[in-house]
């Protein structure tokens, strides 16, 4: 597997460019030097037969300086110059990890494990969720910015709703029922923290968005994209689950009841 170290620090020596550019006014960086330190880890990696390992550290150099990008949009409500196309790069910078993986696998699952797979996937989808509920804010969307805000809708709530199903449920036998009902709950619905459950909220809230601005002279749809469906399930779920175990934790269903009631309206 010596060529996929060579694809990979080549690939990461043009993102050390760029992070030597952006330390000069942004010293001390976590973010960057956590970039740094997962590059030099796979510099010097020496046992190419564990490439998983490999690519666990080529995919968090990537998470790292793309989520440095990523805040400095998002600190500037995506004003800055060309904020859209510098999203998009910072998705297909994450969406290339998954391509990468392909060129050596059938199953990058195998190469990523849960954890990396559903990070990937959360960023992409969290950040278009970000971006989204910055645009609705703005009065008098033009058609062309409507358009353009259904499209990134539509992608945004497929990674995440991917983002919630990498997990599968876990059905815990009665004999072994040992934990608490809580946790046997969370389990059974495929829900292993928090990220999992503002992802329901995150892609519920996205789905209102859609049914609020879509149009079919807008954006055509596939049959099985039913936002209505998507939303109707996300929301329901996160009621579940906050109104469930997660009761006086902190989370609230207020606004998720009012987008379901809005949902399943007409």
């Amino acid at each position: 597997m010596e060529s996929m170290k060579v694809v990979l620090c080549n690939k990461l020596n043009e993102f050390d460019k760029k992070c030597d550019k952006y330390l000069l006014q942004n010293k001390g960086d976590d973010f960057l030097q956590k970039f740094k330190d997962n590059y030099e880890k796979l510099y010097y990696w020496e046992d190419t037969d564990e490439p998983a390992k490999m690519m666990s550290h080529y995919a968090q150099a990537i998470m790292n300086i793309t989520f440095f990008e990523e805040n400095k949009l998002v600190e500037k409500d995506f004003s800055v110059a060309n904020a859209i196309d510098k999203m998009q790069q910072i998705i297909d910078c994450l969406s290339d990890i998954d391509a990468i993986c392909r060129e050596y696998t059938d199953e990058p699952l195998t190469l990523l494990g849960l954890e990396i797979a559903e990070c990937l996937l959360w960023r992409r989808g969290a950040l278009l969720y970000m971006y989204c509920a910055t645009v609705e804010e703005k009065p008098n969307m033009s058609e062309s910015d409507k358009k353009y805000f259904l499209k990134c809708l539509h992608s945004g709530i497929n990674y995440l709703n991917m983002m919630i199903n990498v997990r599968k449920p876990l059905v815990v036998p009665k004999k072994e029922q040992k934990m608490k009902e809580d946790m046997c709950f969370l389990l059974s619905e495929g829900i292993y923290s928090d990220t999992a459950v503002l992802g329901l909220m995150y892609a519920g809230e996205m789905c209102y968005w859609f049914k609020k601005y879509w149009s079919e002279e807008l954006m055509s749809l596939s049959k099985d994209f039913d936002y209505r469906q998507l939303g109707k399930m996300f929301l329901e779920k996160y009621i579940k689950t906050v109104e469930g175990p997660l009761k006086g934790r902190g989370w609230n269903v207020t606004k998720a009841k009012e987008l379901l009631v809005f949902l399943l309206d007409g």
